[in-house]
């Protein structure tokens, strides 16, 4: 480590709850104001750690962050520096590509697609996830670190032993069993990391090129290529249209179909809930017609009703049922753990076709979310933020009736993190969202919104981390706005 620098390392107001951010932008801060230059050499882990009182792993988070960054690179065996930016822009611009391939194979770029689906625009604002600071990092920590010191004292291949995830298997399953009513035992479940694997594990067991898929998540790019790579035929047909599962039927009859891929909890973006008797409906279609039902879940956590959603897998479907859906929206790295329940025949079809892998897994995290589970506290953080999701729901709702009432229609959520607002036709959102933001009112877009010069009468809009000011205050501006749209309309 450098012997001297022109300031402390040790990060002052350093928040517990957000210290591996703040980490983060002390190092931006001291390399932007020149304290820290091009090739110095930075703390390591440890000893960063070490003076600051904080976890190994809440500095390896904020210095992978700046490694993606750039603003910093390690180099193996000699440490961690402050990379060279100033060279950056030039080094780009100076590089030219050729149309040929330097290794003798030629391509061009590809044409847009001219059948590629045309989809409705919608804008995105707010969240669909809770706020991270309701989360109990301080017990996770403590969890961690537990098994951080266990691990210390262990063999490699002890260590290794640890990459099956038995441990985290068996606290998932008796969740999904006790909170859930799943009834599944080991044969039947598997976590794989990341939910592109996922899909691509289970869509690849149940489909051949050339078969039929409906996908009802018309809005997901992730799913379109997933069966794009399998070589799959894809039909669109959303779930929240009146007569689904009637038109379902319909082209059951016209066509042999292998699959359907469906959210019935909460459909993306409309936010839509099938309810039991659909659900017992398309359970008996899909046995009548011998098709499988491939049932995501990313929502199980926000049930706002007086009882939780039954997934489709623990009605009776004959095995006719895969469900696959995150751990929990709490923590990212808990979104990305996927749980995927089939029959044990398709379980054992996923296990002989794909070699289960390492990577990108940090096992010791996973131990501390096990121990999360099993000792109750995932199930009170639930409870908490599912209560509040309500109060804020129902505070959204006071305040877009209100205001917006006369302008707007949708449906009050039973599930979910999200409202999916349609606006009269007669409105164009685009212009009037840009006029709130030269009024000097920002908009919290989400990252996944896409920006479209079409017109635009729909919004998603999420209550996950809320603000009661921020959404009131949009509310009296929105309502204002279109107000006076009205009147010009008239003149």
């Amino acid at each position: 480590m450098k012997s001297s620098y022109p300031f402390n390392w040790q990060i002052p107001q350093l928040d517990k709850k957000r210290c591996s951010r703040q980490i983060e932008d002390f190092i931006i801060a001291n390399i932007q104001s020149k304290n820290l230059r091009s090739g110095d050499i930075l703390p390591a882990y440890r000893t960063l750690a070490e003076i600051n009182d904080v976890s190994l792993n809440t500095v390896r988070r904020a210095y992978s962050r700046l490694v993606g960054s750039r603003w910093i690179h390690t180099i193996g065996g000699s440490g961690t520096f402050v990379s060279d930016r100033s060279a950056e822009p030039k080094s780009y611009m100076d590089r030219t590509l050729s149309d040929e391939f330097s290794g003798g194979l030629n391509f061009t770029l590809k044409e847009p697609d001219q059948k590629q689906k045309s989809l409705p625009s919608f804008t995105f604002v707010g969240t669909d996830f809770p706020n991270p600071s309701l989360f109990p990092e301080d017990k996770f920590f403590r969890y961690c670190n537990k098994h951080r010191i266990g691990t210390a004292k262990i063999s490699q291949s002890e260590f290794l032993k640890a990459y099956a995830g038995k441990y985290l298997k068996d606290v998932v399953i008796d969740d999904l069993n006790k909170h859930r009513g799943f009834g599944v035992n080991a044969d039947l479940v598997r976590i794989f990391n990341g939910r592109e694997e996922s899909l691509k594990r289970v869509f690849n067991v149940i489909v051949c090129p050339g078969e039929l898929v409906i996908n009802t998540a018309i809005y997901d790019p992730l799913i379109d290529l997933v069966l794009q790579d399998i070589g799959a035929t894809a039909l669109d047909l959303k779930s929240s249209d009146p007569g689904f599962l009637i038109r379902l039927e319909e082209i059951f009859i016209e066509r042999e179909v292998k699959a359907v891929y469906i959210r019935p909890q909460c459909s993306f973006p409309e936010s839509f809930t099938l309810n039991t008797e659909e659900c017992n409906r398309l359970i008996a279609l899909a046995k009548k017609y011998n098709v499988c039902i491939v049932e995501e879940d990313d929502d199980h956590e926000f049930w706002l009703g007086s009882v939780p959603y039954k997934a489709l897998t623990c009605y009776d479907h004959d095995g006719f049922v895969i469900y696959l859906g995150a751990l929990s929206k709490a923590r990212p790295n808990m979104q990305s753990l996927r749980i995927v329940v089939a029959s044990s025949y398709l379980i054992k079809m996923m296990d002989s076709f794909f070699v289960p892998t390492v990577d990108n897994r940090d096992i010791i995290e996973e131990k501390g979310i096990a121990d999360m589970i099993s000792n109750g506290d995932l199930e009170d953080y639930r409870r908490n933020v599912r209560l509040l999701a309500r109060k804020n729901r129902d505070a959204l709702d006071m305040i877009l009736q209100n205001y917006l009432g006369e302008y707007i229609s949708y449906v009050v959520p039973e599930h979910g993190l999200t409202f999916w607002l349609h606006f009269d036709d007669r409105f164009d959102l685009n212009p009037i969202l840009s006029r709130m933001k030269e009024l000097g009112l920002p908009i919290p877009f989400h990252p996944k919104n896409k920006f479209s010069s079409a017109k635009l009468n729909d919004m998603l809009l999420g209550f996950g981390a809320f603000d009661i000011r921020e959404a009131e205050s949009g509310g009296k501006l929105l309502s204002k706005l279109l107000k006076e749209h009205d009147r010009e309309s008239k003149k």
